[in-house]
């Protein structure tokens, strides 16, 4: 977390997400002033980093940090064992100056990636969302940008969770938030689980958090033959 308007639940909600979304791998949430392997997150990560502002504005409430400063000051703050490391943030977010915004964005080479809640929170100008509708997309720009480090680039074959997107239309309007065949075999080749223990863990991650719409086509999954298919080879 790279300040410390986060709410509680919302990362509880993460965390869980996530832990299913990529089975089999440890999920570990850090707060501000927490430590990790001895380094303090900073209590204010822009200021302590440089981070950059657009129009060098970082007091007002349209204030927006400048993404490759934020993936490049985060990879010193990785555990040597750690995969991938992903700043979440409610401060808005550009990745250059012929962009308005972007949700999240994330590099491969340095396994480090940010996404910012501002424009998903109710409260925001830039929506109508309902509190549930914020937890959900979140846990969705979560994953997606979290598959970008592991290698997974947009798709473009399928409907999926990997899909490139310009607005909170575009997101909203995709009615499949599960990963598509392609992008699924991509991230099994990665961390080798167990395609129906993932989805009974998706399942029951998406159940306890209310994503009504991902428990039916969860439990649609596992009803499917072709799952075995892609479960891990046997050692």
């Amino acid at each position: 977390m790279l300040d410390d308007q986060i709410p509680d639940d919302l990362i509880k909600a993460l965390q869980l997400y996530c832990t299913a979304f990529f089975t089999g791998c440890k999920i570990e949430i850090k707060r501000p002033g927490d430590l990790w392997e001895g380094k303090a997150l900073p209590k204010n990560f822009y200021d302590a980093n440089k981070i950059k502002f657009r129009d060098d504005d970082k007091t007002s409430s349209h204030a927006q940090a400048y993404t490759v400063d934020i993936l490049n000051r985060l990879v010193p703050y990785k555990k040597r064992s750690t995969y991938a490391i992903l700043g979440v943030t409610m401060v808005d977010l550009y990745p250059g100056i012929n962009w308005n915004y972007v949700f999240g964005w994330a590099n491969f080479g340095s396994g480090s990636g940010v996404f910012s809640f501002k424009r998903y929170h109710p409260d925001s100008k830039y929506n109508d969302n309902t509190y549930d509708d914020y937890i959900r997309l979140a846990c969705h720009t979560m994953a997606h940008e979290i598959g970008h480090m592991f290698g997974i680039h947009h798709c473009a074959y399928y409907e999926c969770i990997m899909n490139g997107y310009n607005s909170m239309e575009e997101q909203l309007a995709r009615k499949n938030n599960t990963l598509c065949p392609v992008c699924l075999k991509k991230l099994q080749s990665n961390i080798q689980f167990d395609t129906k223990a993932r989805f009974e863990a998706m399942l029951k991650a998406v159940s306890e958090l209310g994503f009504e719409k991902e428990v039916e086509q969860y439990t649609d999954l596992l009803k499917m033959e072709v799952v075995q298919s892609y479960r891990s080879p046997s050692p």
